[in-house]
């Protein structure tokens, strides 16, 4: 790119020369045959600068294309740091209240274990006040079970965006296999305790 505009500065001022040199002989032309040379000259010298207007248009044309091409591979740089700082920040924001999640298969299993263990205690509990917490000593997991009135069944700590009313749940005699199905159903891959 540099080797085209030193080239069209040499044709520039190559011009210049010519129009200085023609000027010249334009005065000392005396006869017909000296005028028809230097109009012969000037000519050239017309043509040399529409040669320089497309070498100036030449230079343009393939700027435009190089300059998009920076700003391609520039681009896909900045996006990907732009992403990895999003990333980043999303996850130190959102590590402030985590400590409920149980991850994994294992220590999944091993939570409801637990609560299964205290069920019985604890669903003789809810039919008699009508609603009832478990709490594992580490906190890991905790299910409210609230039901005012019969059609107004909430559980919340197993899945309350899957599970937002649980008008399935009978809420009699077979509420602890109810509870027993829905823990199942989460521990599925795709339940709530598979997704964080």
């Amino acid at each position: 790119m540099s080797e085209t505009n030193e080239a069209i500065a040499s044709l520039r001022s190559s011009i210049e020369a010519l129009h200085s040199s023609s000027v010249t002989l334009q005065m000392m032309v005396s006869s017909k045959a000296e005028a028809s040379f230097v109009s012969e000259l000037a000519s050239r010298v017309a043509a040399c600068e529409a040669q320089v207007a497309a070498y100036v248009s030449q230079v343009a044309a393939q700027g435009a294309p190089i300059t998009a091409l920076g700003h391609a591979v520039a681009s896909p740089g900045n996006k990907a740091d732009s992403t990895a700082t999003e990333m980043l920040t999303s996850r130190v924001t959102g590590q402030g209240d985590h400590s409920g999640y149980v991850t994994g298969e294992k220590p999944a299993r091993q939570a409801m274990e637990e609560a299964f263990s205290h069920a019985k205690a604890d669903l003789a509990l809810a039919k008699r006040i009508g609603s009832f917490e478990c709490k594992l000593p580490e906190g890991v997991v905790k299910v409210t079970l609230a039901a005012d009135v019969p059609s107004d069944e909430e559980i919340k700590g197993v899945s309350n965006a899957t599970i937002k009313g649980a008008s399935g749940l009978k809420l009699g005699p077979s509420l602890e296999e109810d509870v027993r199905r829905l823990l199942r159903e989460e521990l599925k891959p795709g339940g709530i305790l598979h997704r964080y």
